[in-house]
């Protein structure tokens, strides 16, 4: 289930850093969502895009997070 505030994390490839953030917003019935990154820069995407695995198991792409994340990796900048 797709919720607004649902941590989520970005696997751009094993040069890059990951990407933490939350769903900000989702259009049910179109099937996309926007995720906000902790630098406040923003992802749109179909739900079908978000993985339900293991970071980095899928390829790149954005994966629901774990769960064992800091908060404060998940938490925007501008609210820093």
């Amino acid at each position: 289930m797709f919720q607004v505030g649902q941590k989520v994390v970005g696997y751009w490839g094993a040069m890059w850093p990951y990407s933490y953030g939350k769903i900000i917003e989702v259009d049910a019935e179109a099937w996309k969502f926007v995720a906000e990154w902790s630098d406040g820069s923003k992802y749109h995407g179909r739900v079908s895009d978000i993985y339900h695995d293991e970071i980095q198991a899928c390829g790149v792409g954005v994966y629901f997070a774990l769960g064992d994340e800091p908060d404060q990796w998940l938490a925007s900048e501008e609210a820093a």
